[in-house]
């Protein structure tokens, strides 16, 4: 059966194709970590590279933890309030190493 342009795959290509030419980067699916559900290095990427200073604050700190220890408390705000929600509002202050009795919010 030939291909046509009204096909699932012809609208996911051309989905693609339009993001990427907007700045959107690819992202290999291998990366994918199917039991996170995440691309756990493009989230720790995304955060370093927006939060700086904070990051290094909390690596100073955690040292090589700190990667681990983030994705986990992403996770746990995933499935108490589902990918949604914390896309749209992060999660709750952790209570972060040397930071008192307080959070310290990424």
């Amino acid at each position: 059966m030939p291909q046509g342009i009204h096909t699932e795959a012809t609208f996911e290509a051309e989905i693609e194709a339009h993001l990427l030419a907007h700045g959107y980067e690819s992202a290999a699916p291998s990366d994918y970590d199917r039991d996170q559900a995440l691309f756990p290095q493009l989230v720790l990427d995304f955060v370093k590279t927006t939060q700086p200073k904070t990051w290094t604050q909390l690596s100073a700190i955690l040292e090589d933890k700190l990667d681990a220890l983030f994705i986990r408390e992403v996770q746990k705000v995933m499935d108490q309030r589902g990918s949604l929600e914390a896309l749209r509002h992060g999660g709750p202050p952790a209570p972060w190493p040397g930071q008192g009795d307080g959070g310290h919010r990424l």
